[in-house]
């Protein structure tokens, strides 16, 4: 949900989405579940769950609708030993901590996500009528994603000036799979065996599934942030990765593209040259 909704900060004297005690709180709720060592498998196990009473985790009301047997209207707490017993079917302690999160937080939530989308799809700077926009949409759709960005993508908004005419910055992980699509076509035979270097994206400071923060990566909240020289000498190093040809030393065109050309014109061919760390 992040700290602050979208456009907010404790500079503006706004309020924050949680509080450390929260964050203590969550930790307390969800002791009983334990990772395998080897195959981080999650077990829960109930003699190990903190059974603890008149516990308050986030602040506000519950959503209209909304009521839970471990929760007390009156005080705002919970009884953590009810929190482990199945509700309709639900898989207990999980499932009734992330519906009670979503029962005060939703609207932050859809927010967040909203703010992501936005940013990632359109420009760095949305309003905050737009992200409500979103927001709105995301709460619509049962915080269903998949509707929410098909939806999204085939708005009005993918045509607005901010979407057609702002420069965006491809991300590590478009920029390597898309010059390998570019470079390798049009088989997989034809693809240098370099490409398989699980050091590619790491060399552009992209490790998968390790976001470097709960928030997630620097560029998904400011999409100018992957263009620092580091990156541009990175992305320079990674290009001569991918076509280089460790036995003779140059670009062998033919052995990447295959029979695959580009016509630029009717009479024009597109031609790549190499002399030593150019390309054309």
């Amino acid at each position: 949900m992040g700290e602050y909704k979208p456009g907010e900060s404790n500079e503006n004297g706004n309020t924050r989405n949680y509080e450390e005690s929260d964050v203590r709180a969550l930790a307390r709720i969800l002791t009983g579940l334990r990772s395998d060592s080897t195959t981080h498998s999650v077990t829960y196990d109930t003699l190990y769950h903190n059974t603890g009473s008149a516990i308050a985790f986030l602040t506000g009301e519950l959503k209209a609708g909304q009521n839970f047997p471990f929760y007390d209207s009156q005080s705002g707490t919970l009884n953590l030993g009810s929190m482990e017993s199945s509700i309709g079917g639900s898989n207990g302690l999980t499932d009734n901590t992330i519906d009670y999160i979503f029962s005060k937080r939703e609207r932050e939530i859809a927010l967040f996500l909203a703010d992501r989308i936005y940013r990632f799809y359109i420009h760095d700077f949305p309003t905050r009528s737009e992200i409500d926009a979103i927001a709105d949409v995301i709460i619509g759709q049962d915080f269903d994603l998949f509707l929410v960005v098909k939806t999204f993508l085939a708005s009005d908004r993918m045509y607005a000036e901010t979407a057609m005419n702002t420069i965006r910055y491809k991300n590590p992980l478009e920029l390597t799979i898309g010059t390998i699509k570019r470079i390798h076509l049009p088989t997989e035979s034809t693809i240098d065996p370099n490409i398989y270097d699980a050091s590619l994206l790491r060399r552009l400071n992209w490790t998968p599934y390790n976001p470097g923060s709960v928030f997630g990566r620097d560029g998904f909240d400011d999409n100018k942030k992957w263009l620092p020289t580091s990156t541009i000498n990175a992305w320079m190093s990674a290009s001569n990765y991918f076509t280089y040809n460790r036995s003779t030393g140059s670009i062998d065109v033919p052995a990447i593209l295959g029979s695959y050309r580009k016509e630029l014109t009717n009479e024009i061919i597109a031609v790549f040259s190499h002399s030593g760390n150019t390309y054309s």
